[in-house]
């Protein structure tokens, strides 16, 4: 599903850790999985759409700007070639930064959900960031590699519940909406790029009949 890695061109950084990758075999694997694996759905471009979305949004909130996209890989199924089931990316930040996006639904690699970015700073790294509820992570070392701090997020709430709660609080209290639909076109506009950049088509979206 979901992986990237960071790297900062600023002074004399290290080389960064290889990226790793998040699959989730089932679904692209399943030749009944239409609607989610389908090249003609909103939702069906598997390894890109569906979960590079989530690397694609974390890439963009560590940068912090939007990238252009300058390489992309994309496998896809045996069965249909139009549909991606893996993606590699890399990205150019204003600035000069450089990053790397990976996503799978269909890889040899099982699960693996991780971000991180290095700089001359130091680096950081987060496994789970998108269920911190399950095996969550975060370490922070500095120049010299020791560890300057290390989180472990408890259980409760899970995402779910923190997103509904976030929901809510923005539905019946006008609090704050912290990922706007715009925002989310900013990230598809990216996707739409990874696909450009990669050969294949544009996902299409589907119409309510």
């Amino acid at each position: 599903m979901v992986c990237r890695l960071w790297r900062r061109r600023a002074g004399s950084c290290r080389p960064p850790p290889p990226p790793a990758g998040f699959s989730g075999r089932a679904q692209c694997g399943d030749r009944s999985a239409t609607r989610r694996c389908g090249p003609g759905t909103a939702d069906g471009a598997s390894g890109t759409a569906d979960a590079g979305c989530y690397a694609v949004h974390v890439a963009r909130l560590l940068g912090g700007s939007i990238p252009a996209v300058t390489e992309a890989e994309l496998q896809t199924l045996r069965r249909d070639r139009r549909i991606d089931r893996a993606m590699s990316a890399q990205l150019l930040f204003p600035g000069g930064a450089t990053g790397r996006v990976r996503a799978s639904m269909w890889s040899r690699r099982l699960l693996s959900i991780r971000a991180g970015a290095v700089g001359t700073a130091g680096e950081m790294h987060v496994t789970n960031f998108v269920m911190p509820q399950l095996f969550h992570r975060l370490t922070i070392r500095g120049a010299d590699g020791r560890v300057v701090r290390r989180e472990r997020m408890s259980g409760h709430p899970s995402s779910y519940a923190a997103q509904l709660s976030a929901f809510t609080d923005a539905v019946l209290d006008h609090g704050p909406v912290i990922t706007s639909a715009a925002d989310a076109v900013v990230t598809m506009g990216i996707l739409d790029d990874i696909y450009r950049a990669g050969g294949l088509p544009l996902r299409q979206g589907t119409r309510q009949q």
